[in-house]
């Protein structure tokens, strides 16, 4: 390999590879894709085909799986469940299906950790400024918003219900895709497909192999020509990224303003895609050194880029450097 290809590509590979990520190398299954649209983005699968599956049946698991996710947690369909509990009167307890108290229990979960740099009640406030289901923007009602909003005023509880306070209004779009994608690999699973790649608007998870015993190679955006390639062999991984293409929708808690603290892009890497979305747009709003120091106390592998005066820069947290191969 020559020193131009190596300084123009890094190559991350999992330090805890599954034992059994390579049992499909030589299958001799055929590798089938599929792709759609699903969120308001794409979304696309690629796998080893089982012996006697029928690739309709994969599909119909797939596109059902989204459906469920748009049916409990959409922010955008007023008949969703999520939005049925926005418009419920304070005061008043509801009982949530498992999936949307198992996403909105992590979110919580992540705010508290964070320090609320995560915080899935800002559905009035990111609505107010225009980028939710109204389509209109209000800033003059931001400050009554704020006042409304706030995850400590959730309660949970182990039966699976949440407390409405009162105006408290829901919006999981920093984690739901990436439980999207966790759902679907569950279905996979559970239909025998043990080698996957899935992938829905940037959030991905990887498991198994490729029918040659390659991993599923994925090759990170980049802002810009600037900066080495960055490519990460997904088994037993997922990743999500959140940065420039949807910076003004990311909304920082602590101003009620769009996140800007001269990142770019942070990209996490974790078991679950529920998590690295979480945790990519948590570091996101902490910024370039405060999103650096959570990482490393939470072991996160995460890559923060810098848009800087002669172009970007990367840095990287220390569970991230072991990854590199």
């Amino acid at each position: 390999m020559t020193d131009d290809l190596l300084e123009s590509r890094r190559v991350l590979i999992p330090r805890d590879v599954p034992a059994d990520a390579l049992r499909g190398a030589g299958s001799g299954l055929p590798l089938c894709e599929l792709a759609g649209k699903t969120m308001g983005t794409f979304w696309s699968a690629r796998l080893q085909l089982p012996r006697g599956l029928n690739l309709e049946w994969v599909e119909a698991a797939l596109t059902s799986s989204f459906g469920l996710v748009i049916r409990q947690m959409s922010h955008w369909d007023e008949t969703s469940e999520l939005c049925r509990f926005n418009r419920s009167e304070a005061g008043t307890w509801h009982e949530l299906s498992p999936e949307l108290f198992q996403v909105l229990s992590r979110a919580v979960e992540v705010a508290r950790i964070s320090d609320g740099l995560l915080d899935p009640t800002l559905g009035e406030i990111v609505d107010l400024h225009g980028y939710g289901p109204s389509c209109s923007s209000h800033p003059e009602r931001l400050p009554a918003a704020r006042g409304r909003a706030g995850w400590q005023k959730l309660k949970l509880d182990p039966k699976g219900r949440v407390w409405q306070p009162g105006g408290l209004r829901l919006d999981l779009s920093s984690i739901a895709k990436g439980y999207a994608v966790d759902l679907a690999a569950e279905r996979l699973s559970s239909l025998g497909v043990e080698h996957f790649l899935i992938e829905i608007g940037g959030e991905l998870r990887g498991q198994g192999c490729k029918p040659d015993g390659e991993p599923w190679w994925v090759s990170l955006a980049r802002p810009s020509n600037d900066l080495p390639e960055t490519v990460v062999a997904l088994c037993g991984l997922s990743v999500a990224t959140s940065g420039d293409a949807f910076r003004r929708h990311l909304i920082d808690p602590r101003t009620s303003l769009s996140a800007d603290d001269g990142l770019a892009s942070v990209s996490v890497f974790a078991k679950e895609c529920m998590d690295a979305d979480a945790w990519a747009t948590a570091l996101f709003i902490a910024g370039a050194d405060e999103g650096l120091k959570l990482a490393e106390r939470q072991k996160l592998p995460a890559l923060f880029t810098l848009r800087t005066g002669n172009g970007h820069a990367d840095r990287w947290s220390s569970a991230l450097e072991a990854m590199l191969g």
